[in-house]
C-alpha cells in the first residue's frame, strides 16, 4: 500500500572562532522510514540511515533539495523514460537501490530506477500527464502541502505498463541527451 510520511529539511549551524558554518539536510523523524524502506534496501545490503546519509552528501554537492522522494517497490529500467519525459535534469533526479554513492551518475549507463526526487509539486503535476510512473507519483502526493518535504514508498507499477516501457528503455536512453531532449 501507498504510504507517505513528511521529511524534515533541517537546517544545522555550528560556530566556530573562525565563523559560521552552516549545512542542510533532509531527515526522518521515528522509525516510520525505516520501517517503509528497510524491506526495499534489505536485498541490496543497505539500510535507510546509510541512503539518507549518501543522498545528503548528493543533494548538497549538487544543491537540490527535492520537494518529494519517492520509492519504488523495486528496480525498474526505466531510465530512458524518465529522461525522455521530463524537461530538464533538475525536475527530476533518479538513482537506483543498488548504486552507491554518489547516487545519481545518470551520463555514465542507464542505470535502474527505484528511487525519483522531484524538484517540485509543480514538476510533478507537470509530469502526471507523460506517464503512468508519473501519475502513480502524483496520486500519493497531490494533496500534500508545496512547503513541506515527502518520502513516498509506492505500490508496484502496473506490470504490463512496466514490460511494454522497459522493452526499449535501453535503445530510448542511449538516443537521448539525458534532459529528456
Amino acid at each position: 500500500m501507498t504510504s507517505c510520511i513528511e521529511i524534515y529539511l533541517l537546517r544545522t549551524v555550528t560556530r566556530s572562532a573562525d565563523g559560521t558554518v552552516a549545512r542542510l539536510d533532509l531527515e526522518t523523524v521515528g522509525t516510520k522510514a525505516d520501517e517503509l524502506l528497510d524491506p526495499l534496501l534489505d536485498p541490496y545490503e543497505r539500510n535507510t540511515w546509510g541512503v539518507f546519509n549518501s543522498l545528503n552528501i548528493t543533494f548538497r554537492e549538487l544543491d537540490f533539495w527535492p520537494w518529494a522522494i519517492i520509492a519504488l517497490d523495486r528496480e525498474y529500467e526505466l531510465a530512458g523514460h524518465v529522461c525522455a519525459c521530463r524537461r530538464s535534469p533538475e525536475d527530476v533526479k533518479f538513482t537506483g537501490y543498488s548504486v552507491g554513492a554518489p547516487n545519481s551518475n545518470e551520463d555514465v549507463d542507464p542505470m535502474p530506477v527505484s528511487m525519483l526526487f522531484f524538484h517540485s509539486k509543480e514538476v510533478m503535476s507537470a509530469l502526471a500527464i507523460r506517464s503512468p510512473l508519473f501519475l502513480s507519483c502524483w496520486s500519493a502526493l497531490a494533496d500534500k502541502p508545496r512547503d513541506s518535504n515527502w518520502l513516498c514508498v509506492l505500490d508496484p507499477l502496473p506490470e504490463d505498463w512496466v514490460n511494454e516501457t522497459e522493452s526499449g528503455d535501453a535503445a530510448l536512453f542511449a538516443s537521448l541527451d539525458h534532459n529528456g531532449s
